[in-house]
């Protein structure tokens, strides 16, 4: 008998439908692989079979566990199950950890509601658990909040709250996203190391096609809100039949799309000696006793029309140079400049901040969801000389929509009327509407299915080829890098310890950290795809 079986799932949103006869079964330490493309509806069957749509949903079908069938629409009934029969890791921890309370406080709720235990047994429970996820006292203690934690560190919070009462169920959705290779390695093998001691069943929501092959032995392909392929065996290219199937197995093998460099491209941003330093352990006389070195001596060049790559494990300070770049934060030492002027935080005049724009990885947070799209992508025409007029807004809007290969009637709507891959564009849309010379690229693709990164990066190639743009681009992706970008430079520890042609880089690696980041990307080959 499976563990999990689902029959028939139907959901409807405001007469909408959202999934249709979804159905499928989990037998106990078994990883089911769930892939599609954007918008296919994999969250959403995530979220129903943990109870956790919004009561408006209209949701229908039958869900049995052990051969005992749970109502789905009893939410009473569901978080009895929540917790402990049935755990879910999310994409992204930093929205399903509260930002002000320490993790082991956390933790402890978690074991209290799911177990009904005391505090103290919580307690108990808590701490192994974090042990038991690699994370001992002497790496994170239980007073640590989770804005001081690494990216790796908080996904392994996530994953010690949703195994500490022992689930037989464990949903894991994009649990490696935003994640370098390394750090994905790592939780990957976490995951699957805890699914074989606890005999655990697992569900790994993922658009990364590479990692299905590594983890799943089966999986199941949804499009509109339906199961339209799957395969019960590896590798799964060979039992894969549906033409969409075949089109995200093609889209994981990226094609290199560089744009050939000008001749004798000038500079246009250079860094020099940029080093960036947190002090933490506030006494009651407001001294510090920790200083943590974030940034140490970051020098380079970015030339015009060129895409610079940024790689590094989570940590390295790759987010924290993106910030003292975009004039978000300032340097403790070192200098920026934007075509030989100073580019100071506190001192960035508007027109210096309208020749350098960002694109970040979710744009839904990045934006006011209460803002129609017209309204945030005029935004940064703010800092045009002179303000355009209702009129020229709305062409200019239309202009940039059109330039990323969307229609003008989209300027209406609402951002989460929008895909993943749409909002992305709509985000493209927003930084190149004031003809910026510079544009920094956080992880723009790492959120995206197979079919939408590469429709982005073509997008984006297609900008630096057409319009000159120069731009960083910051990704754990090592294959996105390699196709998009003319030099790669890899940070270790807030240093730069490699950097140069990208080919070059990736054939011949000469830094210990570069070896690591590149024997941990999944090995697409293992799918078994044949063209």
């Amino acid at each position: 008998m499976a563990l999990i079986e689902l029959k028939d799932l139907m959901v409807t949103a405001h007469g909408r439908p959202i999934l249709s006869s979804v159905s499928l079964t989990i037998s106990s330490g078994e990883c089911l692989g769930l892939i599609g493309a954007s918008g296919a509806g994999k969250s959403m069957l995530a979220l129903a079979l943990m109870g956790l749509l919004p009561d408006d949903f209209d949701v229908s079908g039958s869900l049995f566990l052990n051969g005992k069938r749970l109502d789905i629409h009893n939410d009473a009934m569901m978080r009895d199950h929540r917790g402990g029969d049935l755990a879910m890791i999310f994409q992204e921890p930093m929205t399903a950890l509260n930002p002000i309370r320490s993790i082991g406080a956390q933790l402890v709720e978690a074991a209290q509601l799911a177990k009904g235990i005391s505090r103290a047994e919580a307690y108990d429970l808590a701490a192994a658990a974090l042990i038991r996820v690699g994370l001992p006292p002497d790496i994170v203690a239980m007073d640590s909040i989770p804005d001081a934690l690494s990216g790796g560190q908080r996904q392994r919070v996530m994953i010690a709250s949703a195994i500490i009462a022992g689930p037989a169920l464990l949903i894991a959705d994009e649990p490696t996203t935003s994640l370098d290779t390394v750090t994905q390695r790592e939780i990957l093998d976490l995951i699957k190391t805890l699914g074989a001691e606890d005999n655990m069943a697992i569900l790994l929501v993922s658009h990364d096609l590479a990692i299905m092959a590594e983890m799943a032995q089966r999986i199941l392909v949804m499009d509109d809100g339906q199961i339209i392929d799957h395969a019960d065996h590896q590798p799964f290219g060979q039992y894969l039949t549906h033409p969409l199937s075949k089109k995200l197995m093609t889209a994981v093998r990226l094609n290199p799309s560089c744009p050939p460099l000008p001749a004798s491209p000038a500079a246009i941003m250079t860094t020099t000696g940029l080093s960036k330093s947190y002090r933490s352990g506030w006494d009651i006389f407001g001294q510090a006793s920790r200083q943590k070195t974030i940034l140490d001596d970051l020098s380079f060049t970015l030339r015009r029309g060129e895409c610079l790559g940024l790689v590094g494990a989570s940590g390295a300070g790759k987010s924290t140079a993106s910030r003292l770049l975009l004039g978000l934060e300032a340097a403790d030492k070192g200098e920026i400049t934007l075509d030989g002027e100073a580019f100071r935080h506190g001192q960035i005049s508007r027109q210096q901040r309208r020749r350098l724009n960002a694109v970040f990885q979710d744009p839904f947070a990045a934006f006011n969801p209460r803002h129609s799209v017209r309204r945030i992508i005029a935004e940064p025409l703010a800092l045009m000389p002179t303000r355009p007029s209702a009129d020229e807004i709305t062409q200019l809007v239309a202009a940039s929509l059109d330039q990323v290969g969307l229609e003008a009637a989209a300027m209406g709507r609402y951002i989460h009327e929008f895909s993943g891959g749409q909002r992305q564009r709509i985000a493209i849309a927003r930084a190149i509407i004031t003809r910026p010379e510079i544009i920094i690229f956080d992880e723009a693709v790492s959120s995206l299915d197979t079919l939408s990164r590469q429709h982005i990066l073509e997008l984006i190639t297609d900008l630096i080829k057409t319009t000159g743009l120069s731009a960083i681009f910051i990704s754990h992706d090592l294959a996105v890098i390699r196709a998009i970008c003319h030099r790669v430079m890899v940070m270790d520890q807030g240093q730069i310890v490699e950097m140069g042609d990208t080919n070059k880089i990736f054939d011949q690696p000469s830094h210990a950290a570069t070896t690591r980041l590149l024997a941990a990307i999944p090995d697409p080959a293992k799918l078994g795809f044949q063209d």
